[in-house]
Order: structure tokens, then C-alpha cells, then sequence
């Protein structure tokens, strides 16, 4: 090796563009730039790698930003569309949940009137049968009376015909 060529390591190459020295390790290992020299583990590039290693960079870097930038234009234009479709969903959702509120409250309604359809017509039965309930005493006899011989005989005919 000669004593007069400057040489670089990978950490001095990525302080001189100012980025993480694995970024410029996958460039090399990436494009397949190889080593000037060794010193023990360091990897040692000389001045024309070393150009060759910062110009590459810089314009993936740029090429990446531009990627960055139409990646994200489109992806806003995806998220936009996607949103657009979920909002038309829910707005679908909603309009079908206000058609069963209103299936809902007609529904009450109608069984309300039923229920008071019917307890007006059970008031009233109640004030035709007023006239048995004025001696509640010979109604209740009636309910505790036991049923007749002929009913039980029926019964049991009844039962094991």
C-alpha cells in the first residue's frame, strides 16, 4: 500500500456526508464496491471510492426522496378513496338504522292502540259483569265447591277411554 494515498474508513466517509455509517455500508455491500485495504477489521477506501461511494448516495438519496414523494401522493390518494368508500358505507349504515327506528316507533304505536283497544273492551265487560260481583260471597262459594260425582266419573272416563 502506498503511504502517500489517503484512504477512508466507512465511519469517515459517513461523517463527511453527514449520515449513519450503516447506510453507507449497504451502498457498498448494494453496488459491490470492494475494499482498497484492510487495517485489522476497518474496511479502507481510497479517494476515488470514496467519490465514487458520496455521489452514489447523494443521488439515491435525492431518487429516494422523489420516490418518497410520489409514493406518498399516491398513498394520500388511496387513503382519500378508501375514506371516501367507508364514509359512503357508514352514510348507507345510517339511513338503514333511521328506516328501522321509524319501522320501530310504528310499531309501538300500533301496539299501543291494540293494548288500548283492548282495556277499554275489558272495562267495559267489567261494568256489564258488575251485577255478579256485587255478592262476592256467592261467587267465592261457587269456586270453592268440589265438582260433582258425575264430573269426577266423566272425568275419569274421559281419561281412560
Amino acid at each position: 500500500m502506498n503511504d502517500n494515498k489517503q484512504t477512508y474508513t466507512m465511519k469517515q466517509i459517513a461523517n463527511l456526508i453527514g449520515i449513519d455509517k450503516t447506510k453507507v455500508w449497504r451502498f457498498i455491500r448494494d453496488n459491490n464496491i470492494h475494499e482498497y485495504s484492510k487495517n485489522g477489521r476497518a474496511l479502507l477506501f481510497n479517494e476515488q471510492q470514496k467519490a465514487r461511494i458520496i455521489k452514489g448516495i447523494k443521488s439515491s438519496d435525492v431518487h429516494s426522496m422523489n420516490e418518497r414523494k410520489n409514493d406518498s401522493n399516491l398513498s394520500d390518494k388511496e387513503l382519500i378513496s378508501v375514506l371516501k368508500n367507508e364514509l359512503e358505507q357508514k352514510n348507507k349504515e345510517i339511513d338503514r338504522f333511521q328506516k328501522l327506528l321509524e319501522q320501530q316507533q310504528q310499531l309501538n304505536l300500533s301496539s299501543q292502540k291494540l293494548l288500548e283497544s283492548k282495556n277499554d273492551t275489558t272495562q267495559s265487560r267489567e261494568n256489564d259483569s258488575k251485577g255478579d260481583k256485587s255478592n262476592p260471597d256467592i261467587n267465592t262459594s261457587k269456586q270453592n265447591e268440589k265438582p260433582s260425582n258425575e264430573t269426577r266419573e266423566s272425568f275419569w272416563k274421559w281419561l281412560f277411554r
